[in-house]
């Protein structure tokens, strides 16, 4: 079969060898949010409380993940965050008649470039913070491209402490990105793509900073975590808690029956719109194994 892809013509056809090692599970498509640092991507290498150094990006491939990185880096180096939204936002040269590409046609491409290394072979992807933006109207572009190639279509998408500024875009009704990405998700819903949503900070859920992600409970699968083992005003590191949560469950999920990532997307959607809230213990640690959970709705 052949793939439009934008501005060139993808085939999609087995390759006579792999990239990377072949997974036996699912290809994870990482989305990163703002970056501020030009010299240092965001990468998946984090250090727990034992100062262990993981990089899940070698880790996951060991128990059969395969992980790429959709990057959009040099767009989101903006002095400010909303600027970096913005750029989520203009218009597809696809639907719009835009003569450029979109921060959302260039991750569909790598997206398309990259399927090709992993056929018959199952999709996700992950955004983090401004990324989850990307992750949830990349996935919809997908599905709207290529109808006739469910194969190809993402199965599920991780919103990893999902951030929404403020400021409302007219080439799309006037609506906020909040108000967009809500009716991405009924449309993914639509299509049975399973959407899972993870908050551990304040950066994501404060009202002087953006908009509060808090409209997305009850319309999917969400978890609230309390990362205690980092200080309180650690906000960088709260807000990194949800992405690492969610790597680090696919090794060490959580006892109880809630959103990680290592359920099943049967088992994600059968939890429906519940909600959820991680314990506190005083003795919390970084690792989903030994959290415990109270469910709310």
């Amino acid at each position: 079969m052949a793939l439009k892809q934008n501005r060139h013509i993808f085939k999609h056809s087995p390759p006579t060898h792999f990239k990377s090692p072949t997974p036996t599970n699912e290809v994870i498509h990482y989305i990163h949010g703002w970056q501020q640092n030009p010299s240092n991507p965001e990468s998946l290498r984090y250090q727990d409380e034992n100062n262990q150094v993981i990089d899940f990006s070698k880790e996951l491939p060991k128990i059969g993940y395969a992980i790429n990185s959709l990057s959009w880096h040099e767009e989101a180096l903006e002095p400010n965050v909303r600027k970096a939204q913005d750029k989520l936002w203009q218009p597809s040269s696809r639907f719009e008649k835009s003569s450029a590409l979109s921060v959302i046609d260039l991750l569909e491409n790598q997206y398309l470039d990259k399927i090709k290394d992993y056929p018959f072979i199952e999709h996700r992807i992950a955004g983090h913070s401004l990324g989850s933006q990307a992750a949830l109207k990349l996935t919809y572009q997908i599905i709207k491209n290529h109808p006739e190639h469910q194969e190809i279509w993402p199965q599920r998408v991780a919103l990893l402490d999902p951030a929404f500024m403020k400021g409302s875009y007219s080439h799309y009704h006037s609506k906020n990105a909040l108000e967009l990405c809500l009716d991405y998700i009924e449309e993914l819903k639509k299509h049975h793509i399973a959407v899972e949503c993870y908050r551990s900070s304040i950066v994501s859920n404060n009202w002087l900073i953006g908009l509060s992600n808090s409209k997305l409970i009850g319309k999917i699968p969400f978890v609230d975590l309390t990362p205690d083992h980092l200080f309180q005003f650690d906000l960088v590191g709260r807000h990194m808690a949800a992405k690492y949560f969610y790597f680090e469950s696919f090794k060490n999920p959580p006892e109880e029956t809630v959103p990680h990532a290592k359920l099943s997307k049967k088992e994600l959607q059968h939890l429906d719109s519940s909600y959820f809230t991680q314990e506190f213990d005083a003795n919390t640690s970084s690792f989903p194994s030994s959290m415990k959970f109270h469910k709310r709705k």
